[in-house]
């Protein structure tokens, strides 16, 4: 199977990076111009529905920052090598264009659902391309990546995480995540959002603290790690075991991480009382940003401050490589610290993971909310504890696999509604649509 990823995972490379390089000159680099990104944040004022949009910011940024941004990264660097924070860093701004049209579409064809409003791929692929059974697919397809990939990826990082720093069975920590879980999904968007928008803001400015002090403890040691990341980058000798496994690797952790691309961004975007498509792009491009070139650069810096070469682990999640780090740099308080920052991102993207998984279902299936949403809640709590079991190599290439197939339909999207896209950058961020 891994073989097959890699494959997969090379050809669809190769799209994304072109897509991305004819957006971003046919956009004019709208990822580039700066003053934007801040006007973007004027919402509806006279909107009585609908979340706003730095509480959107707040409940995209909750799905982005997870495992991927930390475990991910670990994962990266453990097994490609310090070379692949800089394919992270050149894949998440030529993506930026991705995560800007993606929020335009899901933006532009949202619709109304009580006091909400709900939208995504499956949405502009629709009513878009006007293609019901691939809109139907990608629906489903995100349904299946919560309940097998993204949901036990998380879990599975919360697990191991908390069975290093406490004397907890798996079973333990799969129900008290089941229970938490419980009482905030059992609410509608504006309580998952209320819960992200505290979550998350608290989590940034503590890891962003933590990791600002380990680096400038340690600011002697910077020039020669960002050489060594360089240097890694393009090792050519042996080409398919180093510069183009790293540069895949680097890829694909980039694309787990930030979503750009990948659709999922465009859901929660879509929620937004916001009703100009390109405010909601420029929110999304700046989520993207704080992600990858911010939590994903400072956990990089982390790990190859350490010596993370030492360890020795068979069935690797990446989280065993962050604790590691952090136990150097803070002894055993540092283990503590990253177990509770990962559970705060674990938990924050099991939350907007649910709700992405439940607009979609509520695409399939037109009627019986109620029944949707209870059969859901269910299925996610008996995932949450089947998960805390489960290897976590074989729960990352559920994710790569989900992950990619999710891209390339939502590429095509994005390609054939071009037109749209191009058409709504040369209007007015003042401009309600």
């Amino acid at each position: 199977m891994e073989n097959i990823l890699k494959v997969f995972w090379a050809v669809l490379s190769v799209w994304m990076i072109v897509l991305s390089i004819y957006l971003t000159h046919y956009l004019h680099y709208a990822q580039f111009k700066l003053s934007l990104y801040k006007k973007s944040f004027k919402g509806n004022k006279k909107a009585k529905d609908g979340i706003s949009p730095l509480k959107t910011l707040l409940l995209t940024l909750a799905g982005r920052i997870g495992v991927g941004s930390i475990a991910g990264i670990a994962l990266a660097i453990y097994i490609g090598g310090a070379g692949t924070i800089f394919w992270v860093w050149v894949i998440s701004l030529l993506t930026l264009p991705l995560a800007y049209g993606e929020s335009i579409l899901g933006s532009l064809y949202k619709k109304k659902f009580g006091k909400e409003y709900i939208g995504g791929p499956s949405y502009y692929i629709r009513d878009g391309l006007k293609n019901n059974k691939l809109a139907s697919l990608y629906a489903i397809l995100i349904l299946l990546s919560f309940i097998f990939g993204f949901l036990g990826i998380q879990v599975n990082t919360i697990t191991k995480a908390a069975t290093i720093v406490f004397p907890l069975s798996k079973f333990a920590v799969g129900v008290l995540i089941a229970v938490l879980t419980f009482f905030i999904v059992i609410g509608d968007v504006f309580k998952i959002a209320s819960a992200t928008g505290k979550i998350v803001p608290f989590m940034l400015l503590f890891y962003l603290g933590l990791c600002t002090y380990v680096i400038s403890i340690h600011i002697d040691k910077v020039p020669q790690m960002l050489f060594q990341i360089i240097e890694s980058a393009f090792t050519l000798r042996p080409f398919f075991s180093g510069f183009l496994y790293t540069l895949i690797i680097g890829i694909q952790r980039g694309i787990f991480s930030s979503e750009a691309g990948l659709g999922t961004g465009s859901i929660t975007s879509a929620a937004s009382n916001s009703m100009n498509p390109k405010k909601d792009g420029y929110i999304q491009m700046l989520g993207v940003s704080v992600t990858a070139l911010v939590v994903c650069t400072i956990t990089a810096f982390i790990i190859l401050l350490s010596p993370y070469q030492e360890l020795q682990i068979l069935d690797v999640n990446g989280i065993e490589v962050a604790s590691h780090a952090f136990g150097y740099h803070f002894s055993n308080l540092g283990i503590f610290l990253m177990f509770l920052f990962i559970f705060l991102c674990s938990f924050s993207t099991i939350l907007t993971g649910y709700y992405d998984s439940l607009i979609s279902l509520r695409f399939l299936l037109k009627k019986h909310y109620k029944i949707q949403k209870f059969a859901l809640i269910s299925i996610t709590l008996l995932m949450i504890l089947f998960s805390s079991f489960l290897s976590s190599k074989f729960m990352w290439n559920m994710v790569d696999l989900f992950v990619g197939i999710l891209m390339a339909i939502n590429l095509h999207a994005l390609y054939a509604l071009k037109g749209k896209i191009l058409k709504i950058n040369a209007s007015s961020l003042e401009e309600n649509l």
